[in-house]
């Protein structure tokens, strides 16, 4: 059911909310208002925050409610990512976001504006701050990944890092050794993608840490990697078998934009090709992946 505010409630420090907003905000207009990107911290108090390049200690809060309803993320200090599953309240000019694990609240100071109030646990890193939108949430319009029949149970989980689930990526089959495991294969090369956002939806083909290391000695390795990539997502569509995904990539070292290509993803049980590359992919859940450097 909606949620209801009279003006009353949108009044702070004698300015009128409702100046940028209907004086009646409903749960919709809301979470409108929250989802997107907001950045913390001293720098982002500042009025031209946004346009600034970010501080070593700006981090960033996004809220998500179009791919996975209620997704909040954001890193601690210490780099840890906290994803949470959360339902929004507001009572007066104050946001609350509750999960099973942790509850956040803010001040509503404006429609740009946040300010965290009092918090325990991770949600800590932001009592105090003063949070500014600075991304609006993308446009998720040609993202389209759901078939009628959910490969894996559901397609976005399966296919998609960002989300709530294991995080996959997608392991290049060239990489698997004889009675190893791929997953855990030292060096390989892998892809992974984020259709979750909110702020933008991205791929990318990147190298293990040993293989990196390996590469970086300039050693040969057993296989010869593909080149490593990143690409931004323009659209994707479902396929009898998967996938369709147009993409631009992005080129080193200011990600300019690149050609725009189009490739076809085939799945088939925990398997991913792109017959585009004549490539195939295992799919690995993350923190499988060692850095250990071979003998």
């Amino acid at each position: 059911m909606p949620i209801r505010l009279g003006l009353a409630a949108l009044l702070l420090s004698g300015t009128a909310f409702a100046n940028v907003m209907p004086p009646t905000v409903d749960e919709d207009a809301l979470r409108g208002l929250l989802e997107g990107g907001w950045r913390y911290d001293a720098m982002a108090a500042e009025p031209n925050a946004c346009g600034q390049p970010p501080a070593e200690t700006s981090q960033l809060i996004t809220f998500d409610f179009r791919a996975i309803d209620g997704l909040v993320a954001f890193e601690t200090p210490d780099g840890d990512p906290i994803r949470l599953k959360t339902y929004v309240t507001q009572q007066g000019d104050t946001i609350g976001l509750a999960s099973d694990d942790m509850s956040l609240v803010f001040r509503l100071v404006d429609e740009k504006t946040l300010k965290g109030l009092a918090m325990e646990g991770p949600g800590a890193v932001m009592t105090g701050k003063t949070l500014v939108k600075c991304f609006d949430a993308a446009d998720r319009s040609k993202i389209n990944v759901v078939h009628e029949k959910p490969i894996g149970g559901d397609d976005l989980a399966w296919l998609s890092q960002g989300g709530l689930g294991d995080q996959p990526r997608f392991v290049d089959t060239r990489f698997a050794r004889k009675g190893e495991d791929v997953c855990t294969a030292a060096e390989s090369q892998y892809l992974f993608f984020d259709l979750i956002g909110p702020l933008g939806f991205s791929a990318g083909r990147w190298n293990s840490g040993a293989l990196a290391e390996k590469l970086a000695v300039n050693k040969k390795p057993a296989v010869a990697p593909d080149e490593i990539a990143n690409w931004t997502i323009e659209a994707v569509e479902p396929t009898p078998e998967g996938w369709r995904v147009t993409a631009t990539e992005l080129i080193p070292p200011n990600g300019s934009r690149g050609d725009t290509t189009t490739f076809t993803l085939v799945a088939k049980g925990d398997s991913l090709s792109i017959p585009e590359w004549e490539r195939e992919f295992v799919r690995c859940t993350a923190g499988d992946e060692t850095t250990e450097v071979p003998e």
